[in-house]
This record gives C-alpha cells, sequence and structure tokens, in this order.
C-alpha cells in the first residue's frame, strides 16, 4: 500500500482490478455493479468494505476509545441486519420452497414497490 502527499495531507493509494469470466459468481457480481442499479459501484464497494472491515481496521490500529470502536461495530451490526433482511425478502420473492426462480428478484421487488 502506497501512501501519496498531497498538500499537507495523506491520502492512501489504492487501487483493485479483476476480469472475472461473465458467468462466474464474480462476473455476475461485478456486471451488476457496473450496471449501477442500486448506486453507485464505487459506493457499493466502499458501503460493503466499510460495513465488514472498518471495526478490524479502527482495532488493529488501536487509535479509538472503546466507546468509539463499539460505535463503529455496532453501525457495521445494523447495516449486516439490514443486509441480512434484503437477502430473506429475496428468499420470499422467489418462493423458496417453490420452483418460481423464472421471475427476475429485482423486477419482483420493483413490482411490489409500485403497489
Amino acid at each position: 500500500m502506497n501512501q501519496v502527499k498531497i498538500g499537507s495531507e495523506k491520502k492512501v493509494d489504492f487501487s483493485f482490478r479483476t476480469r472475472p469470466l461473465i458467468q462466474t459468481t464474480d462476473g455476475i457480481l461485478f456486471n451488476f455493479l457496473n450496471a449501477e442499479v442500486v448506486m453507485s459501484k464505487k459506493e457499493a464497494i466502499m458501503m460493503a468494505l466499510s460495513t465488514y472491515w472498518s471495526s478490524l481496521a479502527y482495532q488493529y490500529r488501536q487509535e479509538l476509545s472503546c466507546q468509539r470502536l463499539q460505535q463503529i461495530a455496532a453501525n457495521g451490526i445494523y447495516r449486516l441486519e439490514l443486509h441480512k433482511r434484503s437477502h430473506q425478502e429475496i428468499l420470499e420473492i422467489i418462493d423458496f420452497k417453490g420452483d418460481n426462480r423464472e421471475i427476475s428478484p429485482l423486477k419482483k421487488a420493483e413490482g411490489r414497490r409500485k403497489n
């Protein structure tokens, strides 16, 4: 990881590049992110990284009070709970017990929002 100094502030230089095959799990995921259906791909990636890794990163640096670290961890847990609920809704939309998988979960979700 490189640090770049701009003016009096340091910035972290971080890049990630991948080119998965389209029909792989990663390819489908990155195709979805590139389409920016829900939010910009940068926002989606930063939200996921922040939710999953922020509390560990701050704990590693040991620069925060226990109270602030607890707040960051609680925020991550809250976002993970919201994400868990969206996965549960997807299972309900596709009728996980049945064989109703030909209808796109996003299209069904859009239909529910219009009603």
